[in-house]
């Protein structure tokens, strides 16, 4: 979308596009805590929020996204150490949140986890695919993965605090690098066959995992 004017109304910066409608740029917030994203400013909708544009705000401690939004830029909340709710207003058509975790509006992939949500984790059964980076650096140290889940994608875990990881029956692809730098990460758990897997490096890091599986399931070998 072309932009016609870059603006500001504190605590926000933000572009005005060619087709009336905003893209907020960069939230300038000094008292940060629970945003509530608006969904106009200065009358026109606020559809879009761009690639880093809550980058860093340590004080952001959650997020209310409006209906009005309709894309969110890649790590729009990268560096939100203390963040651990992202909520959506219900009317939006394109995002979803479940006990404050980002999900596309069907629910069937899993965006993004707030960094600082840190007790153990079950992602909801039905979900089908969890994306690049949604908990890169991310506090939680306990993740079970239901078997509705087939798909992890590359950098998904990347950083993470993880020290267990419970994967599910139904996983058909783990990406490069999903579990990259997990340096705490030591016990990881299959209930189903071995996955493809985009290269060796799936758990790429100096520590050595522990792969367990159950018995009687296909595609394991000494090393994953």
């Amino acid at each position: 979308t072309a932009t016609i004017s870059v603006e500001v109304i504190p605590p926000y910066w933000y572009t005005v596009n060619a087709d009336n409608t905003v893209t907020i740029t960069s939230y300038i917030g000094s008292t940060g805590g629970f945003v509530i994203i608006p969904d106009t400013i200065e009358g026109l909708p606020v559809t879009q929020l761009a690639d880093r544009s809550f980058d860093r705000q340590t004080s952001v401690t959650g997020v209310q996204v409006p209906a009005s939004v309709t894309s969110i830029g890649t790590q729009a909340f990268f560096g939100c150490d203390n963040m651990t709710s992202i909520t959506v207003d219900a009317l939006n058509s394109v995002y979803s949140s479940i006990d404050g975790v980002l999900f596309t509006k069907d629910q069937t992939t899993l965006l993004l986890y707030p960094k600082d949500k840190t007790a153990p984790y079950t992602v909801p059964d039905g979900t089908l695919r969890i994306e690049n980076r949604a908990f890169f650096q991310c506090h939680v140290s306990e993740v079970t993965i239901p078997d509705s889940v087939t798909h992890i994608v590359e950098w998904a875990f990347g950083g993470c605090s993880l020290a267990r990881v419970t994967i599910g029956s139904g996983i058909e692809m783990i990406e490069s690098y999903a579990f990259t730098q997990c340096y705490s990460l030591t016990d990881v758990y299959f209930t189903g066959d071995a996955p493809e897997t985009g290269s060796p490096r799936v758990f790429d890091g100096p520590n050595e995992r522990i792969i367990y599986y159950i018995d009687g399931t296909a595609g394991w070998g000494p090393t994953f």
